[in-house]
């Protein structure tokens, strides 16, 4: 069983090298992996539900908040 963990990203339009390898990572070691763990800040700053800037976009993440 293959676990992935990553940690604080601060995924940011001024750093697109840092978004390219966590596509080429999903692309690669991730999709082989049984479960990929995303720790910390992912985006630099906060993405409200009425953001659709493309650094955000092109990363294919829905972000989905749910009450229990």
């Amino acid at each position: 069983m293959t676990t992935l963990f990553i940690s604080d990203l601060h995924l940011d339009p001024v750093r697109p090298a840092v978004t390219r390898a966590f596509l080429q990572l999903l692309d690669n070691q991730a999709s082989e992996a049984d479960a990929l763990y995303i720790l910390g800040d992912f985006f630099e700053a906060w993405i409200g539900d009425d953001d659709d800037s493309e650094t955000y976009t092109e990363t294919g993440v829905t972000v989905t908040l749910s009450q229990t």
